[in-house]
């Protein structure tokens, strides 16, 4: 793999994995009017389930990492949202379904990045996925 060449790309949320987790969202707030819990708290309920939810999607909607590069030494680079470049160590990553899921870590923080074709370029998303499985071997 000497000839391997870095990779760099910019980190957007997935439109696929967003509509998939604002549906699962749906459901949930949906699912205390199927109880039977007084009215006042099914209304609490869903409203608490809402709330948090909303949050947590703006927060993944809002990654702290703008852009991963990786060298052709296989050295991880992460730029941040507030433009500080940081080298990375990548703790773990899961290959699934043609999407690449990564946890970096660098001084200072960590984050999970999800990695989809809707959301990477495919050559891209090739190249990561071949260097990967053959950092496994």
């Amino acid at each position: 793999m000497t000839s391997a060449r870095g990779i760099g790309f910019d980190c957007r949320p997935s439109a696929t994995l967003t509509a998939l987790v604002a549906t699962v969202l749906l459901l949930a707030t949906a699912a205390p009017f199927f109880t039977s819990l007084p009215w006042y708290l099914r209304t609490a309920l869903a409203t608490i389930v809402a709330a948090y939810g909303l949050r947590r999607l703006r927060v993944f909607r809002e990654p702290p990492v703008a852009a991963v590069s990786l060298s052709q030494a296989g050295l991880w680079s992460v730029t941040l949202r507030t433009g500080r470049n940081a080298p990375a160590e990548l703790l773990h990553a899961r290959l699934f379904a043609g999407g690449v899921f990564l946890h970096l870590g660098w001084r200072g923080g960590t984050a999970h990045l999800v990695l989809l074709p809707d959301n990477v370029p495919a050559e891209d998303l090739r190249l990561l996925r071949a260097r990967i499985r053959s950092r496994r071997v």
